[in-house]
């Protein structure tokens, strides 16, 4: 296949609309998690998605990190959509932090067939910032990179957000400008024309490395909480508090990408509902609403005896028309139908078996929504392990990506098999006219066999922009 190298104006779009007509993705660069049982070397990973190219759904690149126990887990851009009045500003390094170690490495992805490591900026630099666990990293239009921070030297919860420069890659600070932080951080989103920075809640990283408890929940130990920040005083101006059944650890936030819309979700993981988080005139303070809970099943020879879907993240088209939901543990991708943000509407669903697959044994006594439990999907051979995790729509809309694994330490509690064989990346196509998904039998990659492996998929990104990284000012 041709290099992918970025786009000729730097950052490839700057509108919606402009995004949509860009050029299809070629390659996908992917979050990968050691999991061999000596763990090696967690690894960036390209892969080709052109299905004109002799390589398609092959690797392309294997860049390995340089020390063990990273956790890789998100990525984002030093420069993206925001970023369009600056004319330096190049899509060109890939910004990732790491949930363990709390080193960030910056890779070079000019040719994303020979990924180069540019930078690696280690935890000490970070201790005089008190901050730790790192998570989410957004660019911003001020020539920043914002990195959400889930602890601090200890690992204890601290909601915090630390501050890179876009070009050197030096450390500016802390992003709060007061002492004022929220109990826990988990992701975030910005949007200037709104003057407002959305963020919510997971746990300490002493409560989450210890994988995960129901007494940890009851005992407070996790958050359940979505907060406003203004933008540009960098602080706290509202806390949203959710309820305890369908509020519990809110995960992936999201904004429609039309910068003038009021509007944005937030999946939560144990609540397994969508929050819609918006407000009716520019001078309103936020409100919230519960717009859909997916109802959880009754079963048997479970920690509990009722299994939720464990939405784990979400996504909203390009066009603002669709938001794509990942069930982990029912092992679905729910397709919803957003354009009426007050009365949004389940237009598609596919399945890959999850935890409720008939190979995985657990018993469902009664499901609310009537829904045949289905064999774990098998691609060409190849087992997709556990449910759909990390997803990644195309810029038309019409092609989403999805990885499996969530979180190497709770990957091995819940999908202990995907631990062992590794994790796999499918694509579902999308009708984007009248709505529904389906499974492409013909593609899948499985990083289960990979040399040093078994690694596990997570975030994945495309050089030319995406869906979930590009804010839009």
């Amino acid at each position: 296949m041709s290099n992918e190298k970025g786009c000729d104006n730097g950052i490839c779009f700057t509108s919606p609309e402009d995004a949509i007509k860009a050029p299809r993705e070629r390659v996908l660069i992917i979050n990968c998690v050691n999991t061999a049982e000596e763990r090696k070397p967690d690894a960036l990973i390209t892969v080709d998605v052109d299905p004109g190219s002799q390589s398609y759904g092959k690797i392309l690149c294997k860049l390995d990190m340089p020390n063990v126990g990273d956790e890789l887990h998100h990525s984002g851009w030093n420069a993206c959509a925001g970023c369009r009045d600056d004319d330096s500003a190049r899509r060109s390094h890939l910004v990732l932090p790491c949930l363990h170690s709390s080193r960030v490495y910056i890779i070079d992805t000019r040719d994303p067939q020979a990924l180069k490591i540019h930078k690696i900026i280690e935890p000490k630099e970070f201790e005089k910032l008190n901050a730790t666990a790192f998570h989410t990293p957004h660019c911003t239009p001020e020539g920043e990179v914002v990195i959400g921070a889930l602890g601090d030297n200890d690992g204890n919860n601290k909601g915090d957000l630390i501050v890179l420069d876009s070009k050197t890659f030096e450390v500016k600070g802390n992003w709060p400008s007061t002492g004022m932080l929220p109990k826990f951080h988990y992701d975030f989103w910005y949007q200037p024309r709104h003057n407002v920075l959305l963020s919510s809640e997971w746990a300490a990283p002493k409560t989450f490395k210890n994988g995960f408890s129901m007494m940890d929940v009851l005992q407070g130990k996790y958050g359940k909480n979505i907060h406003l920040w203004d933008y540009n005083r960098r602080q706290i101006m509202q806390t949203l508090e959710l309820d305890n059944v369908t509020g519990q650890l809110p995960f992936e936030v999201r904004f429609k990408h039309n910068p003038d819309e009021p509007h944005a979700f937030i999946g939560t993981a144990l609540g397994s509902s969508l929050i819609h988080v918006y407000k009716d005139n520019f001078q309103d303070p936020w409100k919230h609403e519960v717009s859909i809970t997916i109802p959880p099943k009754v079963v048997a020879s479970w920690t509990l005896p009722t299994l939720p879907a464990m939405i784990t993240d979400i996504l909203i088209s390009m066009d603002d028309k669709y938001l794509y939901a990942s069930c982990w543990f029912f092992g679905e991708v729910r397709q919803y139908n957003i354009e009426d943000p007050y009365n949004i509407k389940l237009t598609g669903r596919i399945s890959t078996g999850g935890m409720i697959s008939k190979d995985y044994g657990l018993a469902v006594l009664y499901d609310p929504e009537g829904h045949d439990t289905v064999p774990q999907l098998e691609i060409k051979g190849v087992k997709f392990q556990g449910g759909p995790q990390m997803i990644q729509l195309s810029l038309d809309g019409r092609r989403l990506y999805i990885t499996n694994s969530l979180y190497s330490v709770w990957d091995k509690q819940f999908y202990p098999d995907m631990s062992k064989k590794g994790g796999q990346l499918i694509k579902a196509d999308i009708d984007i006219e009248h709505g529904g998904m389906k499974i492409d039998p013909k593609f899948i990659v499985d990083f289960g066999s990979l040399e040093d492996g078994p690694y596990g998929p997570h975030d994945m990104r495309y050089p030319g922009g995406d869906c979930t990284s590009d804010i839009f000012v």
